[in-house]
């Protein structure tokens, strides 16, 4: 998306990558120690090979930008310098810390946090794409940033109040109350918050949409329609079908399946409520806030308020579209992000 976002403005774009930066091994180790050391290697090989292209071609270059785990390698003067958080790593270690080991927690907290993420964005403009990210990286590293949000399509995200016609098509059960999760199988996603919920409400039918994984405990639980990797244009539709979605994220920037939802008009119940974005943490979205990803009376209670005054929060959640389409919408994401890039009255953040 942002690749085309700066062509579309007659940028050229050059993109850095694992793929074509001269890592000399062919494929990703199976060994933990070898995976991580290769990993951290990625961010040397993708920076030498920007630092040469930046020496090629000198002042014709306007920006190098970095996102991730790349941005550390000390880059020649000249182009602008820009790095793009989507969150921490000390923010996913500390709160995925009861599911990874003390090693794993003390690499992603410490080497990888503190080290490498820090040094990514130091001397930068550093752009961050949610609020709670905003939040997050002024506690782990303090430092400032500009807020860019994500970029989404409200032409393929619309308002659609026809579930009969969608439940039909994906064949759900018209008679009771529906529940979408749609991501991964991540501890910090909540994929083990989604696992009890299914069994402790077993009159909401959910419809769980996995990425990437297989999730094959759901295949032969009644009251599930699991389905993986669905194509992206075909999302709505599923959300269409929905009473609510479930986002039980420990800890995230700002999903794209949050969003998603509330453009087509779905209630969204998440956790935790301190990295909720701010217009979430108003009524009557509020109380579908649970405060602790393990918090499950927190999240029946949440269900069961959603599904006994439906016709409020469906209006509720059509009645910030016109906020999505601000914060996200792609004309306002492209001009937000040129006025970044181009320092248009922008702190450099130095």
């Amino acid at each position: 998306m942002l690749r085309a976002c700066l062509e579309s403005g007659n940028y050229q774009v050059e993109v850095v990558h694992r793929g074509n930066c001269g890592i000399p091994w062919k494929r990703h180790s199976r060994l933990r120690y070898v995976g991580y050391l290769q990993d951290l290697l990625v961010g040397y090989f993708v920076g030498r090979r920007a630092a040469k292209l930046i020496r090629e071609n000198g002042m014709s270059i306007a920006a190098a930008i970095s996102s991730g785990y790349v941005g550390w390698y000390p880059l020649p003067p000249g182009p602008r310098r820009v790095h793009v958080y989507h969150g921490t790593s000390v923010g996913v270690a500390e709160t995925s810390r009861e599911h990874i080991s003390r090693l794993g927690y003390l690499k992603m907290k410490y080497l990888d946090g503190m080290v490498f993420e820090r040094l990514n964005g130091r001397n930068k403009i550093r752009l961050v794409v949610s609020n709670q990210v905003e939040e997050e990286v002024k506690r782990v590293f303090g430092f400032d940033t500009n807020l860019i949000w994500l970029p989404l399509d409200m032409e393929i995200f619309q308002l659609d109040q026809d579930r009969t016609r969608w439940r039909t098509n994906w064949g759900i059960p018209q008679d009771r109350p529906v529940g979408i999760f749609v991501g991964n199988e991540m501890p910090y996603k909540g994929f083990h918050v989604l696992l009890q919920l299914i069994r402790q409400t077993p009159d909401v039918f959910w419809l769980v949409v996995i990425r990437g994984g297989r999730a094959a405990e759901l295949e032969t639980v009644p009251n599930v329609k699991l389905l993986r990797d669905v194509p992206h244009d075909e999302l709505p539709g599923l959300y269409g079908c929905a009473d609510f979605a479930l986002i039980p994220y420990r800890i995230g920037p700002f999903s794209y399946a949050l969003a998603e939802a509330l453009a087509c008009g779905v209630p969204v119940i998440a956790s935790p409520s301190r990295t909720s974005p701010f217009f979430l943490r108003q009524e009557p979205f509020s109380r579908l806030l649970v405060s602790d990803q393990d918090d499950f009376a927190g999240f029946r209670a949440a269900i069961t308020d959603v599904t006994s005054h439906p016709e409020l929060f469906r209006r509720a959640a059509a009645d910030l579209r016109p906020v999505l389409e601000e914060l996200m919408g792609l004309s306002a994401w492209r001009d937000r992000i040129f006025r970044f890039v181009e320092f248009e009255g922008v702190s450099s953040n130095e």
